[in-house]
């Protein structure tokens, strides 16, 4: 996390699951990938505070834990989160080693957004830019996941 430009000492590195959906948009003859987050769940309250009252995101504090375990041939993912006194879980088995994004692939769909837009209100999205080096992505092998998409994101998401 950075706030105008410098890191905030013990917020650099913590667990964070969003929900979010990919967006495209066309300006001035370029195709602008971009994500639009929903909900972000991290584990410090000042993370919460800052991004919600300087960014106008929409975090929210939970007890959070993760591990990570590198086997022979294998890697384990577990990212887990609590409400309402019970624990939700990501949990992904991958191959050990990464490989590159192909291109034009759903997962460099997915990657390769370099912006992020968050409602301000009912007339107003803002817009901002993401940079990060291209990524590569590690082979799901297993996925274990047990998640109460009513209890963490509410009912209203679920209707249709």
């Amino acid at each position: 996390m950075r706030v105008l430009g410098m890191k905030i000492p013990f917020l650099s590195d913590f667990e964070e699951v969003n929900l979010r959906f990919y967006v495209k948009r066309f300006e001035n003859g370029v195709w602008k990938r971009g994500a639009v987050f929903i909900s972000k769940i991290v584990p410090k309250h000042t993370i919460t505070l800052v991004a919600n009252t300087f960014y106008n995101e929409h975090y929210r504090t939970l007890p959070m834990k993760h591990v990570l375990k590198v086997n022979g041939n294998s890697r384990e993912f577990i990212y887990q989160w609590k409400v309402k006194n019970k624990w939700n879980t990501i949990q992904v088995t991958t191959q050990k080693n990464p490989i590159a994004i192909a291109p034009d692939s759903e997962a460099e769909f997915i990657t390769e957004h370099y912006f992020g837009y968050t409602k301000i209100n009912e007339n107003a999205t803002f817009e901002y830019e993401v940079t990060h080096p291209r990524w590569q992505q590690f082979e799901v092998t297993k996925n274990e996941s047990v998640i109460d998409f009513e209890g963490v994101y509410g009912k209203e998401l679920l209707t249709d």
